[in-house]
């Protein structure tokens, strides 16, 4: 049996690790434990436990009816997480009544605290209330701003518009509807003049998109094929001309394939010409 004052190893007394213990007397029971030689003093189990019992500050709240200034109440009483107690404060600023931690007690509420922060216009960051998404431009709006109505969904709890359409709305001197779209007329999404806004049902401006890009492709492919028909008529008038000038007959197949008439002629017509060496060498 060991004495009080005792020290040990983790190893010899069956605990894990390498630290050291000390045998150790409880100060409320008197109970003899292994405690951590580099920790001081502690109680038992059961008297820490007595001892938070006694220091335990009161519940008055238990979610049952509408609380009331200084009422406290558990974390999981209101839903929250942790085991700390809360109580029911006013802010100092605008007496609005809200759950604070007990033993912090904070003075302002969420609000009034954000007001003396560097957010929205007193941030160094601030770039005018713009927000760029998909390449449009999106900005504040305020529930008293007759376009409001324009807002949905989620935009609507942030408070954000995209500025093409309150642009076109506000020339237009009403609210534009769900089926109203502001076409760009440039094509530039961010671009949001009002001469460059035009207002549209939805089914128009989709199938005007659509036409504008096949118009757009037409017009590729056709360039393409004039860049085609000048190259062919160009290579034609140089075959024809290097024929007529019976230089096929005296040179030898493989001279096409050197540097000098590489320079000369285009690939397609030394690949023809070299064609048609083999194939008289064949023949003979």
């Amino acid at each position: 049996m060991p004495n009080i004052g005792d020290i040990a190893k983790a190893k010899d007394i069956g605990y894990s690790g390498r630290a050291l213990f000390q045998y150790r007397a409880c100060a409320g029971c008197g109970k003899e434990k292994w405690e951590y030689l580099n920790q001081p003093p502690r109680l038992c189990w059961n008297c820490g436990a007595r001892k938070r019992e006694a220091t335990r500050i009161p519940e008055t709240y238990f979610g049952v009816g509408e609380p009331r200034e200084g009422d406290i109440a558990r974390a999981s009483t209101l839903g929250y997480k942790g085991r700390a107690n809360h109580v029911y404060y006013p802010c100092a600023k605008c007496g609005t009544l809200r759950w604070t931690l007990l033993s912090r007690k904070y003075e302002l509420c969420t609000k009034c605290t954000a007001e003396g922060l560097h957010i929205g216009e007193k941030s160094a960051r601030w770039k005018g209330g713009l927000k760029k998404s998909r390449g449009y431009i999106y900005v504040k709006i305020s529930e008293d701003d007759p376009m409001f109505v324009m807002v949905h969904g989620e935009n609507r709890k942030r408070k954000v518009i995209a500025e093409h359409r309150l642009v076109a709305a506000r020339t237009l001197g009403r609210p534009l509807t769900n089926e109203e779209v502001a076409h760009h007329i440039n094509g530039v999404k961010d671009d949001n003049r009002p001469e460059n806004l035009r207002v549209m049902h939805y089914q128009k401006h989709h199938s005007g998109l659509v036409a504008q890009d096949l118009r757009a492709e037409l017009r590729l492919l056709q360039a393409r094929v004039t860049l085609l028909e000048a190259d062919n008529a160009r290579l034609n008038a140089l075959l024809s001309g290097v024929r007529d000038s019976g230089v096929t007959e005296n040179l030898n197949p493989n001279c096409y394939n050197t540097p000098a008439v590489q320079g000369d002629l285009p690939e397609s017509i030394v690949r023809a010409f070299s064609n048609e060496g083999d194939n008289d060498s064949k023949s003979v």
